[in-house]
């Protein structure tokens, strides 16, 4: 990490699922080797003590949807996740924090380019760099599969 995010305890990251773009497809929870995906009946959610930022679960999202982080002073609790509808806003430290903050949000990019370094050439099948909210729940559009058969 860091020098300017090592120099302050206060402020962490936290990887978080965006309940308005996943489809709840389980494929995160599949792949996570340390146990910190889980869900209930509605969302998908990220134990923060649980995840190393191992990067296990971005590649295989179809969606993206876990390809979203938040700084926050203390990490979201799995209730807090688990109500939500959509993904609370980054809190907003002042401009004391912004080098922290810029800190941590390369950390990330580094961290998301080497998860993604292993990801299929194709683009249209690569997770997104960064926060897809403006991305519809029903996900990326999938090209179709036609076979044509050939007559001799």
């Amino acid at each position: 990490m860091s020098s300017a995010a090592a120099t302050s305890p206060a402020l962490v990251k936290q990887h978080v699922i965006d309940p308005e773009i996943c489809i709840r497809c389980g494929t995160c929870e599949a792949t996570c080797t340390q146990g910190a995906v889980s869900h209930d009946d509605v969302n998908y959610v990220v134990a923060a003590d649980k995840c190393n930022f191992c990067m296990d679960c971005i590649a295989p999202c179809p969606t993206g949807s876990i390809d979203n982080w938040r700084v926050v002073k203390a990490p979201y609790s799995l209730e807090e996740q688990l109500s939500w509808a959509e993904l609370p806003a980054q809190e907003d430290f002042g401009e004391s924090s912004s080098a922290v903050i810029e800190a941590i949000e390369i950390d990330v990019g580094s961290l998301l380019e080497k998860a993604h370094a292993g990801a299929p050439a194709n683009p249209s099948h690569q997770p997104p760099l960064r926060n897809r909210a403006s991305t519809s729940s029903a996900g990326p559009s999938r090209p179709s599969r036609l076979c044509s058969a050939t007559t001799a």
